[in-house]
């Protein structure tokens, strides 16, 4: 476990005037420096990385779930979806009918097998989104 802690650098002197000076400027330092595992490191520093992280972080969220492919397949039948889903690698793949203003999930694998799922409100909030220039929107699942 990390502890952190405000480094301490004041000055003992105190009696002299460039002592005092010294000991305001070591205690604006102080307030700048934190201290982690008795490593001083600057405040920005440990702003900076947080950012980074949470940037990183998101980034791999939103690629994991852009891996999935969207097929527009407007008003077609049961045997098209099939066709349309078998071309597909393996993944998730989201048939999308604009007419019927529905989505369908399916889960290919790598052995070939189709897994019918049911889209969550975010994968249809999504694919909203990807397709907002079409005005028409998907509905919720149920």
């Amino acid at each position: 476990m990390k502890s952190f802690s405000y480094s301490q650098g004041a000055n003992s002197k105190g009696a002299n005037s460039q002592g005092a000076i010294h000991q305001s400027a070591a205690s604006q330092v102080a307030t700048n420096n934190l201290s982690i595992n008795n490593l001083p490191i600057n405040k920005k520093v440990v702003m900076n990385l947080s950012f980074a992280t949470c940037v990183l972080a998101a980034s791999f969220f939103m690629a994991t779930s852009a891996s999935a492919a969207v097929i527009e397949c407007n008003d077609c039948s049961a045997e098209q979806r099939v066709s349309s889903i078998a071309q597909q690698d393996t993944g998730s793949v989201f048939v999308v009918d604009f007419v019927n203003k529905t989505v369908d999930k399916y889960m290919v694998s790598e052995e070939g097998s189709v897994k019918v799922l049911d889209p969550t409100r975010a994968d249809v909030s999504k694919l909203n989104q990807q397709f907002a220039h079409r005005k028409t929107y998907l509905r919720d699942p149920k």
